[in-house]
């Protein structure tokens, strides 16, 4: 995959990287690196979660497109 759109449904198809054949779907897409706030499903446990200024992020990681695939 080469760009995120928001409300993609994706799954994590880089064989190294910890969340494989994990499935989510893109909230949010940063313009400086194309990287994406992805919701899990079945969820994250909570030390994985994003937290930013203080706020958790449950369920959500960041992304980038070329560790993910686009589900049909």
């Amino acid at each position: 995959m080469t760009r995120f759109r928001r409300g993609d449904r994706v799954v994590v198809a880089d064989p190294g990287h910890h969340l494989y054949q994990r499935r989510g779907s893109v909230l949010q897409v940063r313009d400086r690196d194309g990287a994406a706030r992805i919701r899990i499903e079945r969820g994250l446990p909570e030390e994985q979660w994003i937290v930013l200024d203080g706020i958790k992020y449950p369920d959500e990681t960041i992304l980038f497109p070329g560790h993910c695939e686009r589900v049909r």
